[in-house]
């Protein structure tokens, strides 16, 4: 880096352009050989598909020549006696003629016929073969490559379908040879110039071949996909150790141990992924080039008006500011010389407009200050008028009742030595002064904080708070509780608590309501609580301006408690149709506890 400052300022442009470009090409280059490398990917999979086609369409042509074999053992079966079974056989083969032999079989597996007629059954070299005889056993059809493999004319396939009477039993079989010389038993897609495609068994000798030139021991080696044969399984490969490099794909065949392999010479499977190569080469290399000379001729023109910007610049630094600057030029280098007059013209007037923006941003700090200090009060206010609620309660009802026990426990104790009767009558008459003092009082300590918000959660304290103030006031209440809500941060299930707590208290103090619905219901970001009543309802919009009606202030209550964890609170109410509060927040952590 040292090395780069000491340079001048056209070199440094050049040199870091050049870096630029030369960091720009390496990325288009390795995004190249990302493409090139899919691209000979694509090509690999384009041959694998070839094979799998050939396999699968095979299959589907042996399967199919198994079902025709059968067929035909259900018509040798159906023949009239006086048809002569040689006379079907060969009717059956004129049919079904992929099949180069078709012997029939006792029900012992000794040949009795063959067709075509040339061919002697007596001679069928695969009479005793291991894998026929499994077949026959097994008594059902089965398509396999018999074992006697290196025989002289042995099949690449053999098809035995079983020979049933009426009854079922079996009274023979018919057994077809297909030796692949017939071409359609080989179906391959549209080959390129050059490929081959061949059927090779499960030690990788070729069975049939459909295309290119015959296959020999130069031209074609097992070894190269003798893994792929072991484990069944469709493959590409590129053989660069057996003669020209050519790239191999292997798709086994499902009805067989075989698979057919796609074989193409590399330069012409792979021609457009090299062609690519070579062209990136030569195309990197002639935009670096050019690029390099077109920097340090551009650099030139661009450097030498920036020394004159220098220097003015200097001068403007210095407090010079009566020099003009003076530029010919319409590009980006006369647009700063520009800027920089301009720049000299208004410094003065940007200072003064300096010193107003600091006076009015310290107005505004000034505001936003009053506006939380105000906003502050309000929280506070709101505090200690829940408190002072709760002290009123606490004085008017449950302090009179206990006043009124203390004074009938009193009277008792007075009454005690003289009349019992009368002390147990007084007694009698505190009972429902003390239940009443112990009511109120658990209902001060429900609503300063209900034990069901902490061990059963927000809807069960919800639901409980509510029928416990709305039973006593005849109020009917319907409960619709889609969600449970268990999982909210602690501060959002107070919030929300705490507001739904006002929205209770507002209809049983205001709203002369028969029904309150409340519905709770979240989705995967928010939690929505909804209160409804049938009650008088009231003017909104007068209320808000109305700072004597202590409503106003429970709903700005509300409302700031729910801005305090992201969330809102809306209100929707017409005179005579009842009242609905709408409570909505982020189901994540809010701004602290709130209780």
């Amino acid at each position: 880096m040292r090395f780069l400052r000491r340079l001048s300022l056209q070199y440094q442009i050049a040199a870091g352009v050049i870096l630029g470009v030369v960091v720009l090409l390496s990325i288009f280059g390795w995004l190249a050989v990302r493409t090139i490398g899919e691209t000979r990917d694509l090509a690999l999979e384009g041959r694998l598909a070839t094979a799998h086609a050939s396999a699968h369409a095979l299959d589907a042509i042996l399967v199919h020549e198994a079902e025709e074999l059968e067929h035909a053992a259900e018509q040798m079966a159906a023949m009239d006696s006086d048809q002569s079974e040689q006379d079907l056989l060969q009717q059956i083969h004129a049919v079904i003629d992929e099949f180069a032999i078709i012997v029939r079989l006792d029900e012992r597996g000794k040949p009795l016929w063959a067709a075509p007629s040339s061919f002697d059954a007596s001679t069928w070299a695969l009479a005793s073969d291991q894998a026929v005889s499994s077949a026959i056993q097994q008594g059902t059809t089965a398509i396999f490559r018999p074992k006697a493999a290196d025989t002289e004319r042995a099949p690449f396939a053999v098809v035995v379908a079983p020979i049933e009477d009426e009854a079922g039993d079996r009274i023979g079989f018919l057994v077809g040879e297909l030796t692949g010389e017939e071409e359609h038993l080989i179906p391959l897609t549209t080959l390129s110039e050059g490929a081959t495609a061949f059927l090779v068994d499960d030690s990788g000798e070729v069975i049939a071949q459909a295309g290119g030139e015959p296959l020999t021991p130069d031209t074609w080696e097992p070894i190269t996909i003798e893994h792929l044969v072991a484990s069944k399984q469709a493959g590409t490969v590129i053989d660069r150790e057996h003669g020209p490099s050519h790239v191999e794909a292997y798709h086994p065949l499902e009805t067989l141990p075989a698979g057919v392999v796609v074989e193409e010479r590399e330069d012409r499977a792979l021609a457009i992924p090299q062609r690519m190569e070579r062209n990136m080469l030569w195309i990197g290399a002639g935009a670096l080039f050019v690029a390099s000379a077109g920097v340090v001729l551009h650099s030139r023109s661009v450097v030498r008006p920036l020394r004159l910007l220098t220097d003015a610049s200097a001068k403007i630094a210095a407090g010079a500011l009566g020099d003009p600057i003076h530029m010919r030029r319409e590009d980006e280098v006369g647009q700063l010389a520009r800027s920089f007059e301009t720049m000299r013209q208004r410094l003065q007037e940007s200072q003064e407009q300096r010193l107003r923006w600091e006076e009015e941003l310290e107005s505004r700090v000034r505001q936003r200050t009053q506006e939380v200090q105000s906003l502050l009060r309000r929280v506070i206010s709101a505090q200690e008028e829940e408190r002072m609620r709760i002290a009123r309660e606490l004085h008017d009802e449950s302090a009179q009742d206990l006043l009124a026990l203390l004074a009938g426990v009193q009277a008792a104790e007075m009454a005690l030595p003289d009349s019992p009767q009368r002390a147990k009558e007084v007694l009698i008459g505190v009972k429902p002064s003390a239940k009443r003092a112990l009511e109120d009082m658990r209902k001060s300590i429900l609503e300063l904080r209900p034990s069901a918000l902490d061990d059963l959660g927000l809807a069960p304290a919800i639901r409980g708070f509510a029928e416990s103030r709305l039973r006593p006031a005849n109020i009917e209440l319907r409960w619709d509780a889609v969600d449970e809500l268990d999982d909210l941060p602690e501060p959002t299930t107070i919030t929300l608590f705490r507001i739904t707590q006002a929205a209770i208290n507002n209809v049983v103090q205001h709203a002369q309501a028969s029904h309150v619905g409340i519905r709770l219901s979240s989705t995967e970001t928010h939690v929505a609580i909804e209160v409804q009543d049938d009650g008088l309802g009231f003017d909104y919009a007068g209320l808000r301006h109305s700072p004597s009606d202590t409503r106003g202030l429970g709903i700005l209550g509300m409302k700031e408690r729910a801005n305090l964890i992201g969330g809102t609170v809306e209100l929707d109410s017409v005179q005579g149709q009842g009242t609905t509060v709408r409570i909505r927040a982020p189901i994540q952590p809010g701004a602290g506890n709130h209780d």
